[in-house]
């Protein structure tokens, strides 16, 4: 199969992320079939989807007769095997539990046609082994995003062992159509890459928090009034590579006694303990006040859009 010959898209699962892939796909140009066995979710996926797009209204992205075009490329129904029956690309986004992924995968395997990928929206499990419910291995492919898909435009591409390179290639290619900016993680690990860097953060945030060394709030102050400014800019290492006169090359030798000494002090949590977690949740109702969960987010998607017009990604 060639880029040009992807025109149907299958997303199963209509949650956040499912719901947001079909955003995605659709305003690409795509015709896309959302699925989910729950009709309650896929009215609240039709809400979702409607608020999604507002939002690109909002900014001048799109206008409301594109919306109107670009909805009428979604389709929704509660069966499987409607929605993958044609499918060229097929998405699966259900809940974080490998063997239902794999009962997926098991049904999407005899229900799409041969020439279709087989993705999954995973962001830890490993694709080696969900591929094992397929007789099509070398064409099944992981896509992690960073919620919400239909905005951020980082997308880890991950391999199983018995993935195609041209499977991945064509993986790549599409998302790039979709304005999406993946990359290919070269290992299969757990979390790969953004679930890693996130849960290390998470960690350390708890820690801090359980030693009382600050509050939820001013933890979060310090990631979204400081270090996440700079990352809104930067990576990791470009951001070290500025912190020594030099280069990074530079900051390896004049700092890595002072980050050993940080790095010896680190908790190396492995679970979090219900007194833990109520004094987190207790933080963040603190924090937020009255604000609503859907108010968030609209605030968010709306200043992610904002900062992504700063950083010409869109």
């Amino acid at each position: 199969m060639k880029l040009e010959n992807i025109k149907k898209i299958a997303c199963i699962g209509a949650g956040v992320i499912g719901h947001s892939w079909a955003c995605a796909f659709a305003r690409g140009g795509y015709e896309v079939r959302l699925m989910d066995v729950n009709n309650d979710l896929l009215r609240k996926a039709e809400n979702g989807i409607r608020r999604n797009y507002e939002v690109f209204v909002k900014n001048e992205l799109i206008n409301q007769d594109e919306v109107a075009a670009i909805l009428k490329k979604i389709e929704m129904g509660t069966d499987i095997s409607w929605a993958v029956e044609d499918a060229d690309f097929c998405i699966e986004s259900v809940s974080e539990n490998i063997d239902l992924k794999k009962d997926i995968f098991g049904k999407m395997d005899q229900a799409a046609p041969q020439r279709a990928i087989l993705a999954s929206s995973t962001s830890g499990q490993p694709m080696t082994e969900i591929a094992k419910a397929t007789k099509r291995p070398e064409k099944c492919v992981i896509i992690h995003p960073l919620n919400p898909p239909h905005i951020i435009p980082a997308v880890e591409v991950v391999k199983g062992t018995l993935t195609s390179d041209e499977t991945v290639d064509l993986t790549v290619g599409l998302l790039k159509k979709i304005g999406r900016r993946p990359y290919v993680c070269l290992k299969e690990v757990p979390g790969f890459v953004m679930s890693r860097l996130l849960t290390v953060v998470l960690r350390e945030a708890l820690s801090l928090l359980k030693k009382g060394v600050a509050t939820v709030e001013d933890i979060d102050t310090a990631i979204n009034s400081g270090l996440g400014l700079r990352f809104g800019l930067m990576g990791v290492f470009e951001i070290h590579n500025l912190t020594a006169s030099g280069g990074l090359e530079n900051f390896f030798k004049n700092y890595s006694g002072f980050y050993r000494q940080i790095w010896a002090d680190l908790e190396d949590m492995k679970d979090v303990t219900p007194e833990l977690a109520a004094k987190a949740v207790e933080g963040i109702r603190k924090e937020l006040g009255d604000r609503s969960q859907e108010d968030i987010i609209k605030w968010r998607d709306e200043k992610l859009l904002e900062l992504m017009k700063i950083r010409k990604l869109i």
